[in-house]
């Protein structure tokens, strides 16, 4: 028996060991749907920041469902970030028609800032609430997300909670293992079953692949973070 065979029976015994591991830790990972919603009048309040670049496709029902959201404390930011297309347009059009929504355009990007970490600071900067939940504008929430996600933060005590989203695609096999790929190899580094990381599953769901449907902060917590943190 030469190199390749002992180095195929490594192969095979750490491409086992992790998968167990990812089994195993996979099921301490709870389900937003089965959290159990806290009375409406002591939900603290929460401002859901959004930032756009060229998303005239999907802001629109992203935006809509999350303005649809069960949740009375809440307050919407959407972020034009220097798009060129019809994007600042959209959201101009639908502040008018709804109260709780908010719209900062951003022309330029500063030095020395990433695109989308300055837009979501910026909109950190004029939120109010006392949760901050950042998410994508291609996102689209089913009506109790926030109410059982800040539920849960509130029962737990944590100051930092990332939901990732429940991945529908139904007769799309090939789409279907590339994201089971990427899951797998997130869950194997990040391993978010461990103490001191939380995360849950929505039923959250998103168009592109992407596996974080919104991060969700207390505002008490961004201000004792340095700026280098926001910054590149």
């Amino acid at each position: 028996m030469g190199v390749a065979f002992w180095l195929a029976c490594a192969v095979c015994m750490v491409t086992l060991v992790v998968s167990v591991e990812i089994a195993l830790g996979s099921r301490k990972i709870k389900y937003l749907k089965g959290i159990p919603v806290i009375p409406s009048g002591s939900l603290p309040r929460v401002s859901i920041i959004v930032s756009a670049l060229n998303e005239e496709d999907t802001i629109e029902p992203a935006l809509r469902s999350v303005l649809a959201l069960d949740y009375p404390q809440l307050e919407v930011i959407a972020i034009n970030d220097r798009s060129t297309d019809g994007t600042g347009a959209i959201l101009e059009r639908m502040r008018i028609t709804h109260d709780r929504l908010r719209v900062l355009h951003i022309q330029e990007l500063p030095p020395g800032w990433l695109g989308k970490n300055h837009a979501l600071h910026c909109g950190a900067g004029i939120a109010s609430g006392e949760y901050l939940l950042f998410t994508d504008a291609d996102v689209i929430f089913e009506a109790s997300a926030i109410q059982r996600a800040i539920a849960y933060c509130e029962q737990e005590r944590i100051d930092h909670l990332a939901v990732l989203v429940e991945f529908l695609a139904k007769g799309q096999p090939l789409l279907s293992m590339l994201v089971l790929n990427f899951i797998l190899g997130f869950f194997s580094r990040y391993k978010p079953w461990k103490p001191g990381l939380q995360a849950v599953i929505s039923s959250a769901s998103v168009p592109s692949i992407w596996y974080v449907a919104m991060l969700i902060v207390q505002r008490a917590v961004t201000r004792r973070l340095r700026w280098r943190y926001w910054t590149t």
